[in-house]
C-alpha cells in the first residue's frame, strides 16, 4: 500500500559498498594523508525512492531509478612549474597540505573536515559529528592542461575557510614553501 522505500550507498568506481548498520548514521572517516589516492572513499548515496516517490507494485513495469550523488567535496589544486624551476619542471613531487597552520604549527583550528556521520535518508551530515584535520593531497594521474601537477583531496561537506587572511594551503615545491590564503583562492 505505501510502497517500498529504497536507500543506497556506493563508493564511486568500486565494486563493493560500505557496510551500513544504520541508514541515519553512516560514519565516514577520510584519510588525513591522501597521497595514496582518494577513489576508495568517494561516497555516493541514493535516497530518491521514498515518500511520495516510493516503489509500488502496481507501477513495477515503469521501474524506479536510483539516483546517486556525490556527498563529499573535492578540492583540486593545479600547480605550474615556471620561472625559477629547472626546465619548468619540479625536481620532486610537490607536497600540498590543506591546513590553517604555517610551519607545522597547530595554533589555528584546521578548516577541512575529515570525518563525520551522514544521514543517508535525508542526505545530510550531522554537523556535531564533524572533525577537522590537516589533509595532505593526492597527485592526480595526469595534470590539468597547461599545468605541471594536479593535486586532489576529498573533504566533508561544510568545510569552509573563514576570513580572507586565513591560511588554507601549504605548498612545498622543491623545498620552497608557499602559503595560500583564502583571499588568494577567492580572487583566483
Amino acid at each position: 500500500k505505501d510502497g517500498l522505500t529504497i536507500y543506497g550507498v556506493a563508493i564511486d568506481g568500486e565494486t563493493t559498498a560500505p557496510e551500513v548498520k544504520n541508514w541515519r548514521a553512516l560514519d565516514l572517516k577520510l584519510d588525513t594523508d591522501q597521497t595514496s589516492g582518494i577513489s576508495a572513499k568517494d561516497l555516493l548515496i541514493s535516497n530518491n525512492v521514498k515518500g511520495d516517490n516510493t516503489y509500488r507494485f502496481e507501477s513495477r513495469a515503469d521501474g524506479k531509478l536510483l539516483k546517486f550523488h556525490h556527498v563529499l567535496s573535492k578540492i583540486t589544486v593545479n600547480l605550474k612549474a615556471d620561472e625559477g624551476f629547472t626546465d619548468n619542471k619540479f625536481a620532486s613531487d610537490p607536497v600540498v597540505v590543506l591546513t590553517s597552520n604555517e610551519a607545522n604549527s597547530t595554533a589555528n583550528t584546521e578548516w577541512a573536515y575529515s570525518s563525520g556521520t551522514f544521514n543517508v535518508t535525508t542526505g545530510e551530515i550531522d554537523k556535531s559529528s564533524l572533525t577537522r584535520n590537516a589533509v595532505t593531497m593526492y597527485q592526480a594521474a595526469t595534470a590539468a592542461t597547461g599545468y605541471t601537477v594536479t593535486k586532489e583531496a576529498l573533504v566533508m561537506p561544510g568545510s569552509t575557510f573563514n576570513s580572507d587572511a586565513a591560511t588554507i594551503l601549504r605548498i612545498n615545491a622543491d623545498g620552497n614553501i608557499y602559503y595560500i590564503t583564502a583571499k588568494q583562492i577567492r580572487t583566483a
